[in-house]
């Protein structure tokens, strides 16, 4: 195994170039030429990609981007429209337009969020707001949707709720942050079992996974569950994939 392939020796690399680039941010102020520089050698490598652009999915904060890549690589010139719900100061969006780079990318943020650079675009409005959702649903379908917003049960259940179906059949809903589920302050959590989280929504797909065998002795609940075709579940994280062809 050569270094660059040992995880540790990745992650102190990542971290010193972050902690580099934050300084050198510090001291210049926004480098959005240098950083599209840096980030085109390695578009494949969401690790990389987070590190030149700031994004905490990567080697140096939440650690998703290994996840991301494992599940997404083969849409990675396919995919040609992206959501993330949850701008913060636009370092995703910039993330993903450059890892897929046929998509157009569409940011929701609670507040006016402005992200340069092409193929980006970002709305304002409320993740829980179902006239939002359905104005945001008219620009899919999507080949990747993400939910890094408020990180609320009740805020991603609405979401869920309202932006599954503009998923394109093979692609992939993300909750990120999961671990809000067991916190009682600031996100309504709780222990395990308890209902209105997202660890509770993901659950209840199960039944949703199966939903071709539910409607053999319940049809009308069947038609009421989600076309999902299969729920990745890993630490904070899950990936929910629609259904690639018509669910019975």
């Amino acid at each position: 195994m050569t270094a660059w392939h040992d995880s540790s020796t990745r992650k102190f690399l990542y971290r010193a170039f972050v902690k580099g680039r934050v300084e050198a941010e510090r001291r210049a102020g926004p480098l959005g030429g240098v950083k599209r520089v840096l980030a085109s050698p390695a578009h494949r490598k969401l690790s990389w990609l987070a590190a030149v652009y700031g994004s905490d999915k990567g080697a140096t904060a939440h650690r998703y981007a290994d996840l991301y890549e494992r599940h997404l690589d083969h849409l990675r010139r396919r995919a040609v429209r992206v959501l993330e719900i949850g701008v913060f100061r636009g370092a995703s969006l910039q993330m993903w337009r450059d890892y897929f780079p046929k998509a157009e990318i569409y940011g929701v943020d609670i507040v006016d969020v402005v992200v340069d650079g092409p193929r980006i675009h970002t709305v304002r409005g409320d993740q829980s707001d179902p006239d939002l959702l359905a104005r945001v649903s008219d620009f899919g379908p999507f080949d990747l949707i993400v939910d890094d917003g408020s990180h609320r049960g009740r805020d991603q259940i609405a979401t869920f709720a309202g932006l599954f179906a503009a998923v394109r059949p093979g692609g992939f809903y993300v909750i990120e942050d999961m671990h809000t589920s067991y916190q009682e302050v600031d996100y309504d959590g709780g222990p395990p079992g308890i209902p209105g989280t997202s660890a509770a929504l993901v659950r209840d797909l199960i039944d949703a996974v199966n939903r071709e065998y539910v409607a053999e002795s319940y049809p009308e609940a069947a038609a009421r569950l989600p076309e999902v075709g299969a729920v990745f579940v890993y630490p904070k994280i899950a990936f929910i994939q629609r259904a690639k062809g018509p669910v019975q």
